[in-house]
């Protein structure tokens, strides 16, 4: 495998941030073709949204494809991005393998997790459009906050997909807390990823996505690691 034959004891011990952008280096075709598959089935829910002069029926339809499917996709990514960061190649095989793992324990234990994401983001916009600045104000600390640890939900059920949703968010909350430093890193290079993926729009459906899945993964595997020692 080059990316193991071409790493030796300086690249064993890089940082976290390092390591993922070299594994987008040495797979890029691959990881992109990944990405396009999952932004693909992203696309309807958004079209759905870009076009209120659609009937209402076939924007609800295209809303719930989009959420039902995206969840399994996106543990797909995670499963995906864990070969990847371990030096495999990605291809065919490692995309349905990662889909026939993960696709349940997504819908179980990831499901509910972004279903609370989702009623904190939608109490934030009801707040603020009927002009409740304390509680916009309140409701923006606490999806911060939320967010921090929520970046190693994926990463925890790629290792052990067995996890049901509490599980995933205790590890998440525990390996956040172990290392508070890298993990407020990750989330600023995740968030800086996001915001570049957002402004270029290609960006987004190409490689934003794995790229962000891959920081989170690889950021994640290094604090594993040191818990370990």
């Amino acid at each position: 495998m080059p990316f193991l034959e071409n790493a030796g004891p300086d690249d064993a011990a890089r940082p976290p941030v390092w390591e993922a952008f070299a594994v987008v280096r040495d797979q890029v075709e691959r990881l992109v073709a990944v990405n396009v598959l999952w932004s693909l089935n992203l696309a309807p829910g958004v079209l759905a949204m870009a076009f209120p002069g659609w009937p209402l029926g076939l924007r609800t339809v295209l809303v719930i494809y989009t959420v039902v499917v995206i969840v399994p996709l996106t543990g797909m990514l995670y499963g995906v991005a864990a070969v990847a960061a371990e030096g495999q190649h990605v291809g065919y095989d490692s995309v349905r393998d990662a889909l026939r793992v993960l696709a349940r324990p997504s819908l179980r234990a990831l499901a509910p997790l972004y279903l609370v994401t989702a009623a904190g983001v939608i109490g934030w916009a009801l707040a603020r459009h009927f002009d409740q600045a304390a509680v916009v104000t309140l409701l923006t600390a606490a999806l911060l906050i939320w967010t921090v640890p929520a970046q190693y939900w994926g990463p925890l059920l790629a290792r052990d997909p067995r996890q049901s949703a509490m599980s995933v968010l205790r590890g998440s909350v525990r390996l956040a807390l172990d290392r508070p430093g890298a993990t407020l890193g990750c989330w600023l290079m995740v968030g800086a990823v996001l915001v570049v993926g957002v402004i270029s729009i290609g960006g987004l459906v190409l490689i934003v996505p794995v790229v962000a899945v891959l920081l989170q993964t690889c950021f994640a595997s290094s604090g594993s690691e040191s818990r370990t020692r």
